[in-house]
């Protein structure tokens, strides 16, 4: 990715993060394209999988696997149900997001 590319994912993500009108139906789509069963929830399975291609594509975390995955999901699981509803979701994927920008801002800063 170039600086030019880099700059306007940032702006995008940026927008995002600052616009609750604009991050609530993109928030709802990223959570109900991971829901792959349509349960309504994500489940290990589908958490695994969503971090392990964020994992290959963009961060690189040594050493990650299911039982990170597992980790993670019981950090953001508030209710301890075993799995994430749209409202447990959010933050992480609020964080996620800001994190995904930081990434970038590198990238335009060399």
């Amino acid at each position: 990715m170039d600086k030019l590319e880099a700059t306007g994912l940032k702006a995008q993500i940026d927008e995002l993060l600052e616009n609750e009108s604009f991050f609530l139906p993109a928030a709802e789509g990223i959570f109900e394209a991971h829901d792959t069963d349509k349960s309504g929830f994500i489940e290990i399975n589908e958490f695994y999988h969503c971090l392990k291609q964020l994992n290959d594509e963009a961060f690189h975390i040594p050493d990650f696997n299911e039982k990170k995955a597992q980790e993670y999901l019981g950090k953001l699981d508030t209710n301890k149900d075993g799995k994430l509803s749209k409202e447990e979701y959010k933050p992480f994927l609020k964080k996620l997001l800001a994190g995904i920008s930081e990434k970038l801002q590198t990238i335009i800063d060399a």
